[in-house]
């Protein structure tokens, strides 16, 4: 029996991001609202079952693979997928090709496992939304894994893997900019760490609001900002072009600039060089769709 089936994997947005906490193992307790965007990466998984067990994973371009395979948390999401479900025969060959850019603070890493552990449940015919060990899975793998397996807008609390969907639709489209430089969540929660404690209540404003585009912001964004400055005139610039708002997106280096209009949205993305930034024009990305897992054969 041959299966292969496939799925997006969407970027993300921390539209308000509040740091409320850490816990004793140095991991951060946080308040977020998350949306998927639509820019994505797109998963493959097919399954073989008369071959001998095996887990094979590629990627393209291989730009993106600063690892090694069996390093990357897609293979990692499968080996460990097939752990805990007691899936021990067959050949499991993962495909990933990229678009969403690494050390962006946009999710792709984590939206590419969940993408693997949803492709998994179809061909296992597992039910993600009522099997608990799906979700003990996800969470396993990554803070922000648990989000991707439904997408969406949501609440998110704990270390992540709290999440809530909100009823709420934002009307408005997205602008991403990233400059070159990259930086680790590690980086910018140490550099938070060293700064005097600041508390925000970007997330409840937002939620008292109704969602309003003034109510968003990002609790990381001043550590974010030292250690990239370009950030902070990509913000200035984004304002300048016609931004409703603009905030770091998670932990960076991208920046976002939300707009009511399209136009407005396509107007201020053509004003930066694409030579020296990665771009990306989206729209918010809702359930029905950042799940969908698709049959190809």
């Amino acid at each position: 029996m041959r299966i292969i089936k496939k799925t997006d994997a969407f970027a993300k947005v921390n539209l308000t991001l509040d740091v409320v906490g850490v816990k004793e193992n140095g991991y951060h307790y946080l308040e977020s609202i998350m949306q998927t965007v639509s820019l994505k990466d797109s998963v493959i998984a097919e399954y073989v079952s008369e071959s001998p067990f095996d887990i094979a994973f590629d990627v393209f371009p291989d730009s993106f693979v600063d690892c090694e395979r069996k390093e990357n948390l897609c293979y990692k999401a499968a080996e460990r997928f097939c752990e805990v479900f007691g899936i021990d025969n067959g050949r499991i060959i993962i495909s990933l090709k990229k678009q969403i850019p690494v050390m962006a603070g946009l999710g792709g890493g984590s939206s590419d496992c969940a993408a693997v552990i949803r492709l998994l449940s179809s061909i296992f015919k597992i039910d993600v939304l009522r099997d608990e060990r799906v979700v003990s899975v996800a969470a396993s793998l990554g803070s922000d894994v648990p989000f991707f397996l439904k997408g969406g807008l949501r609440k998110i609390s704990g270390v992540g893997e709290k999440t809530s969907p909100l009823k709420s639709k934002i009307n408005g489209y997205f602008v991403m900019i990233k400059p070159k430089e990259g930086l680790s969540a590690k980086e910018v929660y140490d550099k938070f760490d060293e700064m005097p404690f600041v508390s925000t209540n970007f997330t409840r404003e937002a939620e008292k609001s109704g969602l309003s585009f003034s109510s968003f912001g990002n609790g990381l964004e001043t550590a974010g900002f030292i250690l990239c400055p370009k950030c902070g005139k990509i913000k200035e610039d984004l304002l300048l072009a016609g931004a409703d708002t603009s905030f770091l997106c998670g932990s960076g280096t991208s920046v976002c600039g939300i707009f009511r209009t399209y136009e407005a949205a396509e107007k201020a993305f053509f004003k930066f060089d694409k030579n020296n930034y990665f771009t990306s024009l989206c729209r918010p990305v809702y359930e029905t769709e950042a799940e969908l897992v698709s049959d190809i054969f």
